[in-house]
């Protein structure tokens, strides 16, 4: 069988650390991609926790630092190596965001985005 571009040699396939030749940043060994889970979409490592899901809590607003608060199995640093990796791969997170979108009409009135306060 020929290697898969990006893979690691002698690495089980369900968990590759992912390693871009001109990446050199600490989210190398922080992010991995497991078929097995989500598609293979980007994860972080040791969890199930999607890259796209802290990237969402950052455009909601959240600092770096409040993150872990709001998800405790994750540390500041895998936090950053989320947003590292975020930048470097904009496109394919972005993509990743939007076909896990919760279509807005199944979108519970009182949590709506155009709700009105009282």
């Amino acid at each position: 069988a020929e290697p898969v571009a990006g893979l690691v040699e002698n690495q089980p396939i369900q968990l590759q650390i992912l390693l871009d030749a001109t990446a050199r940043n600490d989210h190398n060994e922080r992010i991995v991609r497991d078929p097995l889970r989500l598609g293979g979409e980007p994860l972080i490592y040791g969890t199930k926790t999607p890259v796209r899901a802290i990237v969402e809590l950052w455009r909601l607003g959240l600092p770096p630092e409040e993150i872990p608060v709001h998800l405790p199995h994750i540390t500041l640093a895998q936090v950053f190596a989320s947003l590292s990796y975020y930048v470097e791969h904009q496109t394919e997170i972005n993509h990743y965001i939007e076909i896990n979108r919760v279509p807005e009409e199944l979108v519970h009135p009182a949590v709506r985005s155009d709700a009105v306060l009282a």
